[in-house]
């Protein structure tokens, strides 16, 4: 049996095999042994969508599968290295839609489903490149920062948005649009 460049392997049987209770340990040719990742991520959060786009985050660098009224499959995406995750939806769902989502790691494991629900009045942003800690440093900045925004689904021509930015020393930088 030969692994990947990434470590991954299968190994198939024609025997039925017992389910684990206890994690498979491997050991290579080189003599070290190291258990096989057998935790699922992180229950994936599922932020208010509006109706036309999901978002939310996750573990870094896991598929996040976003399922809507009776367990429809909606679509999947990455979350980016943040947890961040962007899911545009092919149709509108409609208001008060209950939405779920997973997280599968690259090892298979999925996490417990995460739970949401469509608010067609809500915006939805989403700050690409942020760090963890929700600022965007100088260092970010000159790697490049996208920011989305989505506005409600109610909203029509004539319309304000407002955005506000919140700088760490407490200030703030607002900006208006008129749809």
């Amino acid at each position: 049996m030969t692994a990947d460049d990434k470590g991954a392997f299968s190994v198939s049987s024609a025997q039925p095999q017992p389910k684990l209770d206890v994690p498979l340990r491997l050991q290579g040719e080189d003599g070290l042994e190291q258990p096989a990742e057998s935790k699922p991520p992180s229950t994936p959060k599922v932020d208010t969508g509006n109706g036309e786009v999901v978002t939310g985050s996750a573990d870094p660098d896991v598929v996040v599968k976003v399922y809507g009224p009776g367990g429809e499959f909606l679509g999947n995406t990455r979350s980016d290295s943040f947890g961040q995750w962007t899911l545009p939806l092919k149709a509108a769902l409609p208001d008060n839609a209950k939405l779920d989502a997973r997280a599968e790691d690259d090892g298979g494991n999925v996490s417990r489903p995460g739970a949401g629900v469509v608010d067609v009045d809500v915006p939805v942003s989403r700050i690409g490149g942020a760090a963890e800690d929700g600022f965007i440093g100088k260092d970010e900045i000159s790697q490049g920062v996208e920011v989305s925004i989505w506005v409600a689904r109610t909203a029509v021509p004539g319309d304000t948005v407002t955005t506000v930015l919140a700088r760490p020393d407490g200030t703030n930088e607002t900006y208006t649009h008129v749809l």
